[in-house]
């Protein structure tokens, strides 16, 4: 499996210290120049419109802030860590799929009130959960590439899923890989809970049964937006459970859905800035 680079691990580790500081954390990001240009790519494009130029990466952990950073770090090495993989699935569609998801479930744990959701704090920490919860489809498309394709022509051509089909081709499925993964990268639990859920939200464990229906919620909208029309088999059907158990309607669930391609626009341009800085 893929390993993390080790700048993108120190980094993170600053974020999470009680004693990080945009000083040293932008020394750390300074020591990897294309982390640093990709970043601050980022950080002066219009989605963040800085009213003047951010120069440092220091500048930026200090105008952006640790949860924008910590969003912007994880996805530009996602880029960079499978960008060369040579699977039959195009990295660039996986890419603009995961990075959808990110924005996506940003803005429907802003439409829900549910504890479980509310307990991880402001929307915009929600963007890694979806940019990671399906990372392995990323490890399975470099390691496995034939076996994956093989498991996706299989779902297409099936009413089963394509977690289903992995399960049966191969013992497991690309939710299982994923949450290794993310375990070896040494990312936050409910990173690597939603990841190992969100297919099967309502067989997740009580403390996060809630973060796993809003990941598999997000697939559903992601999926009706049509991003990446070579992982369509990954959703098969819509948990009533996880739109009941979140508080949500059916009637709320498919007005998001309707207005969602405002969102697949701005992960588009999110995408562009990151693929423009090499």
């Amino acid at each position: 499996l893929a390993s993390m680079p080790t700048i993108v691990g120190r980094v993170l580790a600053e974020l999470d210290s009680p004693r990080g500081n945009a000083r040293t954390i932008g020394r750390i990001i300074e020591n990897d120049p294309p982390l640093t240009a990709r970043m601050l790519g980022v950080a002066n494009s219009a989605l963040f419109a800085p009213i003047d130029r951010i120069s440092t990466a220091e500048r930026a952990v200090s105008r952006l802030g640790v949860g924008e950073v910590r969003n912007i770090v994880l996805a530009t090495s996602l880029l960079e860590v499978f960008r060369h993989s040579e699977g039959r699935l195009d990295v660039a569609d996986l890419y603009v799929h995961a990075v959808t998801s990110g924005v996506v479930i940003c803005e429907l744990a802003r439409r829900t009130h549910h504890p479980g959701v509310q307990k991880l704090g402001s929307a915009d920490t929600f963007f890694t959960l979806g940019l990671l919860y399906d990372l392995g489809l990323f490890a399975l498309n470099q390691a496995l590439p034939e076996v994956l394709w093989d498991c996706i022509q299989l779902a297409e051509a099936n009413v089963e899923s394509l977690p289903e089909i992995e399960q049966k081709i191969m013992g497991y499925d690309h939710s299982a890989v994923g949450a290794l993964l993310l375990q070896r990268w040494r990312l936050t639990p409910w990173e690597i809970e939603i990841a190992r859920w969100h297919h099967k939200p309502d067989r997740a464990p009580a403390d996060a049964r809630a973060i796993a229906q809003l990941a598999h919620l997000t697939g559903v909208g992601v999926h009706s937006l049509n991003v990446a029309p070579q992982m369509n088999a990954l959703v098969r059907h819509c948990s009533l459970q996880s739109i009941g158990e979140l508080g949500m309607s059916a009637e709320m669930l498919a007005d998001f859905i309707q207005g969602a391609s405002v969102f697949a626009e701005r992960a588009r341009a999110l995408v562009e800035v990151i693929y423009s800085q090499g």
